[in-house]
C-alpha cells in the first residue's frame, strides 16, 4: 500500500470513504477494516477531531466520519485538530 512508500516520517489526509470505530466512524465497514489494517501495518496513527465530516443528502443516513489524517513519525504534541 502507499503507506509503505512514503519513508519514516509523513501526514497523508483524504475522504477515505472508509469507516472504522478506530477514528470516530459510528461503524466498521470492510473498506474500514482493510485501512486499519494497513494503518496498523505501517505502525502509523490516525487523527481525528472525532466529529462527522460526511453528511448525506438521503434522510435514511446518518452522518459520519470518514476524513482524517494518518500520521507516521510526527509526536502527537506537533498534531492539533480543530474543527
Amino acid at each position: 500500500m502507499l503507506f509503505q512508500h512514503l519513508g519514516l516520517r509523513w501526514v497523508s489526509a483524504g475522504d477515505w470513504k472508509a469507516k472504522h470505530c478506530y477514528w470516530d466512524s459510528r461503524l466498521t465497514t470492510t473498506k474500514g477494516r482493510q485501512l486499519y489494517a494497513a494503518i496498523q501495518n505501517a505502525n502509523a496513527t490516525c487523527v481525528s477531531n472525532g466529529l462527522p465530516t460526511y453528511w448525506p443528502t438521503d434522510l435514511n443516513k446518518q452522518p459520519d466520519c470518514i476524513d482524517f489524517f494518518i500520521a507516521k513519525g510526527i509526536a502527537a504534541n506537533y498534531i492539533l485538530i480543530s474543527p
